[in-house]
C-alpha cells in the first residue's frame, strides 16, 4: 500500500472519471455506486460524519504501519473492525485526549 493520500488521490480520480461518463447504461456496466458514494469516503477521511448528533467521544488510538493494509482487509473478515476504525477516526466523536473518550 502507498498510503492515504495516494489511496485518497486514486479515488478522487475515479470518482471524476464515474461522474463523468454518460454512457454505463448504454454499454450495460453495472456498477454498484453506493459504496463509492458513501462508505469508502467515510473510510478514506474524505468525508466527516457528525456522529448523528450524538455527544460520544471515542479515542482512536494511531495504528501506525499495523493498518496499512485497511482497505485490502475492509473486505475479508475483519471487514466491521476496519469500518469501526475508519469510521471512528474520520468522525465528529473524535477526540485526541483518551481522558475524555
Amino acid at each position: 500500500e502507498d498510503g492515504l493520500e495516494v489511496a485518497q488521490d486514486v479515488f478522487n480520480m475515479a470518482s471524476g472519471m464515474l461522474d463523468g461518463n454518460q454512457h454505463m447504461e448504454q454499454v450495460n456496466w453495472s456498477l454498484p455506486l453506493e459504496p463509492l458514494k458513501i462508505v469508502l469516503p467515510l473510510w478514506l477521511g474524505l468525508r466527516k460524519n457528525d456522529c448523528h448528533g450524538s455527544k460520544l467521544r471515542i479515542f482512536v488510538y494511531d495504528t501506525g504501519n499495523y493498518s496499512a493494509g485497511s482497505v485490502f482487509c475492509s473486505a475479508g473478515q475483519w471487514g466491521v473492525e476496519v469500518a469501526f476504525h475508519r469510521y471512528f477516526a474520520a468522525s465528529a466523536c473524535r477526540t485526541e485526549d483518551p481522558e475524555e473518550a
